[in-house]
């Protein structure tokens, strides 16, 4: 599950993956 939220993340704030999945 963290895997696809940080991937997610990744695509959505490009290089900020992991603040983006948390923020979601």
């Amino acid at each position: 599950m963290a895997d696809v939220a940080i991937k997610q993340g990744d695509k959505e704030s490009g290089s900020q993956g992991h603040g983006s999945a948390s923020s979601r």
